[in-house]
């Protein structure tokens, strides 16, 4: 056996020879691997996640004190989101029924990144020295962000609608008929990763779709924003799993479209221009994407316009012709699939915008993958658990199989608060009143030993001092007076050690044992 110390916090405690870093007996008391604690690391986690390192510093050491700095709070963050794949690979998803949709979707975000952290095409055109030295000119980019890929996975009841629904007719709608309602998202599942490849995030999108339908029995409908290259990835995804999935284009990108094609053909601010995109998106509704661009051409034809002043009705001519399979809304609607993307438009602001896209702000690869994924697991509700089974798993010098093998079932010990490490004034030298039914800790009987420590072993279960029995076994047996026999010296012993009763009288206080 050897000794093995762990910081100026955790007890001396002994290995065996041998077997390394390995303590079994600290599942019992709850010590983490790292040195904050679990409540002082779950803190920092959470601050971290919803603001800057520098204010989870501030909101860490409002509530504990100066116990960790920033630099260690950026580490305990990546160490808390280094077991979020393991933990929703081992997680079962409720099952639903047949008709209930299956809906993924996928978008990518970018993120001001250290130069060190760019992918190295980034960082090439970064390097490369521009037309001017001061400042960037029109159409060059400043080549800072790295892109991040998220991915959603949620379920939906097939809710049927018809194009008026949508879009209001020419003039606007008249009366008062009820609109249909449109699909509600459910147990959303949000993923995302700025490290990774976006293959890598699409593929983790389909792992989860296939665990809530290994069967292939629901609908699969896929939503995305019209990229080719997201395109392509999702299609060479679905043919790789066997899986059949219907394709659908955000409906708000290809009215964006449509708009520019209408600021061609009517003067800025035209209110007839808002009655001509109806006209057009109520045939692309209708299935009929095909016709809507020819229109469209026709009419920028018509105008005479040059070719400088018809680049909007070229592009989307251009876009409603290339992805006219995936504008089969007509069969969508009927069908009562969502028809877009506002789940993963939502997800892109609250889990980026909100935090990763502070002005002024760049970040590690790192802090911003670790930041990332905890944000993903807060969205969808699922920190507790994952906490918990983390903080499980991570007991000092052990790994989780050796935890799982090596530890008995043992009650839960309370983990002391993390303690404040500056001078302590003279009011606050003095030592906590022990509670009814325990004897009064010495000085002597304690050396060298933690705060933390002698919380958990006061609080074990019976209520007694385990180190007031371990120095009583060290003990010689005193001679019982007169008229007292052994056996009533013992009896009273174990009254005065033992807690008291919600029906008796307070103990007798039991005076501090001789050192030996």
């Amino acid at each position: 056996m050897q000794p093995v110390r762990h910081g100026a916090c955790h007890p001396v405690r002994l290995a065996p020879s041998g077997a390394g870093n390995f303590c079994p007996a600290d599942a019992a008391l709850s010590l983490p691997a790292c040195r904050p604690s679990h409540a002082v690391a779950r803190l920092a986690a959470l601050e971290a996640a919803r603001g800057s390192f520098e204010a989870a510093h501030a909101a860490v050491t409002r509530r504990c004190g100066p116990v960790i700095g920033k630099r260690q709070i950026e580490q305990a963050v990546v160490r808390a989101a280094g077991d979020i794949a393991a933990f929703y690979s081992a997680c079962v998803p409720l099952p639903c029924t047949a008709s209930t949709l299956l809906v993924i979707s996928a978008d990518a975000k970018g993120i001001v990144m250290r130069p060190g952290a760019l992918r190295p095409a980034t960082a090439k055109a970064a390097a490369r020295q521009g037309r001017m030295r001061t400042r960037l000119t029109a159409g060059e980019k400043p080549n800072r962000k790295r892109m991040a890929t998220l991915a959603c996975v949620y379920d939906a009841e097939p809710a049927p609608r018809r194009p008026h629904d949508i879009i209001a007719p020419p003039g606007g709608r008249h009366g008062h008929r009820t609109l249909r309602p449109r699909p509600k998202a459910t147990a959303k599942w949000l993923a995302g990763s700025v490290r990774h490849d976006p293959a890598d995030t699409i593929a983790a999108a389909f792992g989860q779709a296939e665990a809530r339908d290994p069967a292939r029995r629901r609908t699969w409908v896929v939503l995305v924003d019209g990229a080719e290259h997201q395109l392509g990835l999702i299609r060479a995804e679905a043919d790789r799993r066997g899986t059949p999935v219907h394709v659908v284009i955000d409906l708000i990108h290809v009215l964006e479209y449509i708009w520019k094609a209408a600021w061609c053909l009517h003067a800025a601010g035209d209110p007839a221009a808002e009655d001509w995109v109806a006209v057009k998106a109520l045939a692309v509704l209708a299935g009929d994407s095909a016709r809507a661009a020819a229109e469209i051409a026709a009419e920028a034809d018509a105008a005479g316009l040059a070719a400088a002043l018809r680049t909007g009705t070229d592009a989307c001519v251009r876009y409603l012709t290339t992805k006219h399979e995936y504008l089969r809304y007509d069969q969508a609607l009927a069908a009562g699939w969502p028809i877009a993307t506002g789940v993963i438009e939502g997800a892109c602001r609250h889990l980026i915008g909100d935090r990763l896209d502070i002005t002024g702000a760049r970040r590690g690869l790192e802090g911003a993958e670790a930041v990332l994924t905890l944000r993903a697991v807060i969205g969808n509700g699922d920190f507790d658990d994952y906490w918990r089974s983390t903080s499980l798993a991570s007991t000092s010098g052990s790994t989780p199989a050796q935890h799982r093998a090596s530890t008995r079932p043992a009650p839960d010990l309370p983990c002391a608060a993390p303690q404040d490490r500056r001078p302590l004034s003279r009011a606050s030298r003095a030592k906590p009143r022990p509670p009814p039914g325990l004897a009064r800790p010495h000085r002597h009987h304690e050396p060298g030993r933690g705060q933390q420590v002698a919380a958990n072993r006061r609080a074990a279960p019976g209520g007694r001092d385990l180190r007031q029995q371990a120095l009583r076994l060290r003990q010689p047996p005193a001679a019982p007076g007169p008229g007292i026999s052994r056996d009533t010296t013992a009896s009273m012993r174990h009254r005065c050690a033992a807690p008291a009763g919600p029906s008796s009288s307070r103990p007798p206080r039991l005076r501090p044992l001789p050192r030996p």
